[in-house]
């Protein structure tokens, strides 16, 4: 590889405000720039996840580009950007970003391990959300489609937005390509356990699965996409919802 051509790539990159991951920027073979190929806002409740499931984050993240690799015969990698917002990069200082890259790296070892599904950094991006702006889900995820692009002229196929923000009417909203989340709980150990747990619950959106709450929930079998998420990594073979089956059939949608 040109040395010379990977400095000018990055100094393009940089004009547009995006920062690549240490693993892109040093050239790791495993991450390479993938281009994404009816719109409905899927919104998770705003309940924070049982506090008794927060050990489950002593497992660190699992980096499919790197492990498990041959435990998969067909790999679907949806090339993310990860992008904070104002109040989030405030909240977090300079690890601002690995906070976003922990929460989509566990949030997809079971997509990985049970359908093959791979969420990669392709990029960090910085966006700001508006001080005096309305702060419901679908506003602010408006402010994240005009600030943060993807597809073949943006690059990346999926965007996963933080807000550090209060969400009025939800703890995260979902529609095609893109994902937006909240910071929930009071201590790190529940904010690092409900990012995870919501994104892997907006995941399912991105791949068919809707929301188990309301009138389903008395009779749905627990998984990831009920309220409060209390059973991560789990979704249902239940064949009057079958989440499981949703998003296996969805699996090759952001190929």
């Amino acid at each position: 590889m040109n040395p010379r051509r990977v400095s000018v790539a990055l100094l393009t990159l940089a004009a547009l405000g995006i920062s690549l991951p240490s693993s892109v920027a040093a050239g790791d073979p495993h991450a390479k720039p993938w281009w994404g190929n009816g719109e409905k806002l899927q919104f998770a409740p705003t309940g924070s996840v049982a506090a008794q499931n927060i050990a489950l984050n002593d497992s660190p993240p699992v980096y499919e580009d790197q492990e498990n690799v041959g435990s998969q015969v067909t790999v679907y990698i949806n090339w993310i950007k990860g992008a904070g917002d104002d109040e989030w990069r405030s909240h977090y200082g300079s690890s601002w970003d690995d906070k976003i890259n922990a929460a989509v790296e566990r949030a997809d070892d079971e997509m990985y391990g049970q359908f093959g599904i791979d969420f990669r950094i392709w990029a960090y991006k910085a966006w700001d959300t508006y001080p005096n702006g309305p702060r419901t889900c679908d506003s602010i995820m408006t402010e994240l489609k005009n600030d943060v692009g993807v597809g073949a002229t943006n690059g990346g196929d999926t965007v996963v937005g933080y807000t550090g923000g209060t969400i009025s009417n939800a703890a995260g909203c979902s529609v095609a390509h893109y994902a937006l989340l909240e910071i929930q709980g009071s201590t790190i150990a529940e904010e690092k356990y409900n990012e995870w747990v919501t994104t892997q619950h907006e995941y399912g959106h991105l791949y068919n699965a809707d929301d188990r709450y309301g009138a389903d929930a008395a009779i749905h079998p627990n998984d990831v996409m009920e309220d409060p998420y209390g059973s991560p990594d789990t979704w249902c073979h239940d064949p009057r919802w079958n989440d499981w089956g949703l998003i296996y059939n969805a699996r090759a949608t952001y190929e």
